[in-house]
């Protein structure tokens, strides 16, 4: 890239990705404190206001501009918007789930971060199983749309697996429930990104993908901190979380992820 063109680009691309990193942290940030300040302090609710008008000038910024970072027109493409409210919700409840069994393992039932760390592998190979043999027949068969509702479900499914296996209190207990997540976010992540870019031009796909992965990472951490602050769990006691909130938590992420499968029957048929 010539150093006329690739200054062009950072000068359009900083100042949009200052705005979202910076927007989306005060988001975080105010929802991690609402339990410990209170929904309305300047700490807590203020810094999501803040953070909201700093994601809004952004929208503001690239509407205004002859070559936008984000084209808005973007944002009215169905697949897209279905793709990216779908990720950024199954995202939270996941990165939670991941906590849950982090924490319910190593502070619960005493096993070792490199021994928690290794059983985390059933989840991997179900994830690769999953993705290979069970998504391209489910694909075929039902469609984008089918298969998106089926596995936004079951990763509902499988956050309400988590509560009942959390509060048996043994390891077996929980290993079905971390294969089912293998399974489920195996098989609905890839269907996500390829139903984003379903009617996104192809010089676009790029750009499509873009906001649907930063809808996956903030939607992880903003998942996280709202269903820690739900369940009961502050900003300075998360290692000290005891199984009565962790299963808070992923009854309260299964309920979210169930709910919002239904936003997966707007995307198109095809």
């Amino acid at each position: 890239m010539p150093y006329g063109e690739r200054t062009s680009w950072r000068s359009r691309a900083l100042p949009g990705a200052s705005r979202v990193t910076g927007g989306s942290l005060l988001v975080v940030l105010g929802i991690s404190r609402f339990q410990e300040l209170g929904a309305l302090a300047w700490g807590s609710g203020g810094a999501v206001v803040l953070g909201l008008a700093v994601l809004g000038l952004l929208l503001l910024a690239e509407r205004r501009s002859a070559d936008p970072l984000l084209p808005l027109r973007l944002l009215t493409t169905r697949s897209l918007v279905v793709s990216a409210v779908l990720v950024f919700v199954v995202m939270g409840v996941v990165n939670t789930l991941h906590f849950v069994y982090t924490t319910h393992v190593q502070d619960g039932l005493g096993l070792s971060p490199m021994a928690a760390g290794l059983e985390f592998l059933p989840q991997g190979l179900a994830a690769v199983l999953g993705s290979a043999l069970l998504l391209p027949p489910l694909l075929n068969r039902w469609g984008a749309r089918r298969t998106l509702f089926a596995g936004t479900l079951a990763v509902g499914a499988t956050s309400l697996v988590f509560a009942l296996a959390v509060a048996a209190g043994t390891y077996w207990a929980v290993l079905p429930a971390v294969v089912l997540l293998g399974v489920s976010a195996g098989t609905l992540y890839p269907t996500l990104f390829a139903a984003a870019g379903a009617d996104v031009d192809e010089a676009e796909h790029g750009v499509g993908s873009a906001v649907v992965s930063t809808s996956q990472q903030v939607g992880a951490a903003v998942g996280l901190v709202a269903l820690l602050a739900v369940s009961g769990v502050g900003a300075g006691a998360v290692d000290q979380a005891g199984s009565g909130a962790l299963v808070t938590a992923s009854w309260a992420g299964g309920a979210v992820v169930v709910a919002a499968a239904f936003v997966a029957l707007a995307a198109r048929r095809r």
